[in-house]
């Protein structure tokens, strides 16, 4: 069983095809989950080709959690309980202005969130608008950096926002991130 685990690891794109072609292998993608079954008989014959079919043949059936995760215009088809995923440049790249221009204005670089956003060729709209994300919590900024925030939290969202809650729990709840962890 191992050395077919192994081959099956180590095929091309057509040899797994055809392993799972010979294995009679069905795939059945659900709105909340993906199964996999496959020949017992066949499988037997795989590992050990002198194995005589079993009669009725019987399907082994093995599933897995499934679920789309989106950002922004991407879409990831994930598989399994646990999700592990890049973090969203764009979101990173928003909160680290966002503490950049935060920390400018309060050491007194720039008078002001115009000549700020003028230095950086910005519409000073932009800048006032986003400047409320330097000051999220915590826990929530490092859920984002190591990509746990909800699937729907992304630039386009928290742009849609108005200004964050300024208490942190309301954040949470706002940003849909009740249970970070």
């Amino acid at each position: 069983m191992d050395d077919l685990i192994r081959q099956i690891e180590d095929s091309q794109e057509t040899d797994l095809r055809d392993r799972l072609t010979a294995l009679s292998a069905r795939i059945e993608i659900g709105p909340e989950n993906l199964t996999l079954s496959v020949s017992r008989t066949a499988l037997m014959q795989q590992i050990d080709p002198d194995v005589h079919p079993c009669e009725p043949d019987e399907r082994l059936v093995s599933q897995l959690p499934l679920h789309l995760r989106k950002r922004g215009i991407e879409t990831k088809l994930v598989l399994g309980e646990s999700i592990s995923t890049e973090p969203d440049r764009g979101l990173v790249k928003l909160i680290a202005d966002d503490r950049l221009w935060a920390r400018q204005l309060l050491a007194g670089e720039f008078a002001s969130v115009r000549a700020l956003a003028g230095a950086q060729g910005l519409d000073h709209r932009h800048v006032a608008r986003a400047l409320p994300f330097a000051f999220l919590a915590p826990d929530i900024v490092e859920a984002i950096l190591e990509g746990r925030q909800p699937d729907g939290l992304t630039v386009t969202s928290l742009k849609q926002l108005k200004a964050p809650p300024l208490r942190w729990e309301d954040q949470r709840r706002a940003l849909g991130l009740n249970g970070v962890d």
